[in-house]
C-alpha cells in the first residue's frame, strides 16, 4: 500500500505545471545589410570598411535583437538596383549604390512617439565617388544622428538613444506527463486533458489515505 501510495505520489507531482523564464539580452539599433545575389546579409563589418561600388544594394534596418540576426530581420523591400536607381545613367568614376532604409516595426521603439511615426520603407539611389566608404552613402539621401561612427538615428528615429539595450524574457509552462511511475507513453489525449489527470491524482490521493486511516484503527 505504502508503494501505491508513492507512484500515486509521483504522479501527481509530474502533473504539476513548472513555469520557467528565459531572458536574453538584447539591442534596439540601425542594423546594416547587403544585398548579394538577391539574399540580404548582414555585415560582417561596419559601413566605413565597405567601399561603394557601382551597382551595390545596401540596407540598414531598425531591428531589436540580441547576438544573433536572422535572416527574417533583414530589411523589407522587393525592389532590385535597377527598379531604386532606374534612370541614373552610369559614369566614370562614379559608384551608383541603391540604398535601403526600413524603420523596422513599432514594437521596436520604447517611446510611443517613435512607434507613431514609423513609416514604409524608403529607397534611394546614392551617387558617390567609387571606392569611399560606404558611411557616407547614408548620411547622402536621409537625415542621421551618429554617435562615435555609429548610426543611431535615421530621419529622427529613434528621437532619443543609441543602442538601447533591453531584456526580452520569455515565460515558458510546461507539463511533465510522464515519470516512472506510468509506462513513460504520453498520448495526444493525455497532453490535452492533464487537467483531468491531476484532479484524478489528487482524488485517488485522498482516497487512499482515507482506506490507511480506516484499516490502522481496525487493527488498533
Amino acid at each position: 500500500m505504502k508503494k501505491f501510495l508513492i507512484s500515486i505520489s509521483a504522479i501527481f507531482i509530474a502533473l504539476i505545471p513548472i513555469s520557467s523564464a528565459n531572458a536574453e539580452t538584447a539591442w534596439r539599433y540601425w542594423s546594416y545589410w547587403q544585398l548579394n545575389d538577391g539574399v540580404w546579409e548582414s555585415a560582417m563589418t561596419g559601413p566605413a570598411d565597405v567601399k561603394a561600388e557601382d551597382g551595390q544594394v545596401q540596407g540598414w534596418r531598425y531591428i531589436t535583437a540580441g547576438i544573433d540576426i536572422t535572416a527574417d530581420l533583414a530589411p523589407r523591400t522587393d525592389e532590385t538596383f535597377e527598379s531604386i536607381c532606374a534612370g541614373v545613367a552610369a559614369a566614370d568614376g562614379i559608384a551608383r549604390v541603391a540604398v535601403v532604409v526600413d524603420f523596422g516595426d513599432v514594437t521596436d521603439y520604447s517611446d510611443s512617439a517613435d512607434a507613431a511615426a514609423v513609416g514604409k520603407t524608403q529607397t534611394a539611389c546614392v551617387e558617390v565617388k567609387a571606392g569611399d566608404p560606404s558611411s557616407v552613402l547614408l548620411s547622402s539621401a536621409f537625415e542621421t544622428r551618429e554617435e562615435s561612427g555609429m548610426v543611431c538615428a535615421v530621419n529622427n528615429l529613434p528621437a532619443a538613444g543609441c543602442g538601447e539595450e533591453v531584456e526580452l524574457t520569455d515565460s515558458v509552462d510546461e507539463e511533465i506527463l510522464t515519470t516512472t511511475a506510468v509506462d513513460d507513453q504520453v498520448t495526444e489525449e493525455t497532453q490535452t486533458d492533464a487537467s483531468s489527470y491531476l484532479t484524478l491524482a489528487a482524488a485517488l490521493l485522498a482516497s487512499v489515505a482515507i482506506v490507511l486511516v480506516i484499516r490502522n484503527k481496525n487493527k488498533n
